[in-house]
């Protein structure tokens, strides 16, 4: 996973384990409170009867609402009241940032959202005409579905949620190839570049490593011979 890489770097680069695992937290808290506040936008930006009057969905969608709500309305309270404080998970303490900071996190994460969402916008627009504010609404919240459904990238969860929203009447054939294109941009491209460029650092550091090697022993055999000379210089 990208964790997984993201941890096996960072502990070549020297950076201490408990420090990673703030990172890493810190980081998908970010993208967390970003996917809560588009949810709460997008709650009252997405008409109602979009999940085609649905009774169970209608039902998620409004407990996916609370819980964003709650969860926003939680942390920021915490950094109004414990500003500064720290907070102990485990073996892990976190400072609570202050409001700006709060703040400046959440506007990070729609930002992170948005751009996301606007690969998919841009797959969609040939074959429907969805306002962009109703859109990304709907995108965060399928999204969000796939995030807390642990199963790996959404997958199958994610364009579930997003084909049940859109009205009957349109092609979800053409959809689902949106949804396909989307997956390879945003997905599977970057994965190939990121995969040749963590190939060759790999290739690039083993290289440098084996010279490491080759350099100590060439120096280590040559300390007998030093010993020897310094031996015949005091005789």
């Amino acid at each position: 996973s990208g964790g997984a890489i993201r941890y096996r770097l960072y502990t070549r680069w020297r950076i201490h384990g408990s420090d990673i695992v703030k990172m890493l937290t810190i980081s998908g808290f970010t993208y967390f409170l970003g996917c809560a506040a588009i949810v709460l936008i997008g709650y009252f930006l997405v008409p109602h009867d979009i999940l085609n009057s649905s009774t169970g969905a209608s039902v998620g969608l409004n407990a996916l609402f609370v819980f964003c709500a709650a969860a926003l309305m939680a942390y920021f309270a915490m950094t109004v009241l414990f500003h500064g404080k720290h907070i102990k998970i485990g073996q892990l303490k976190f400072q609570i940032p202050s409001t700006q900071m709060a703040w400046l996190q959440m506007l990070l994460g729609i930002t992170d959202s948005v751009l996301a969402g606007l690969v998919l916008y841009f797959c969609l627009i040939p074959f429907v005409d969805i306002p962009f504010g109703t859109y990304i609404g709907l995108f965060v919240i399928a999204q969000t579905t796939g995030v807390f459904s642990q199963v790996p990238g959404g997958i199958g969860v994610f364009e579930s949620v997003f084909l049940l929203a859109l009205p009957d009447g349109i092609d979800k054939a053409n959809i689902f190839g949106a949804l396909l294109a989307y997956r390879i941009i945003y997905y599977v491209l970057p994965l190939i570049g990121v995969g040749g460029l963590f190939f060759i650092y790999e290739r690039w550091l083993r290289a440098r490593m084996k010279r490491w090697a080759n350099e100590a022993r060439e120096k280590i055999s040559q300390i007998p011979a030093k010993i020897k000379n310094i031996k015949h210089t005091k005789k």
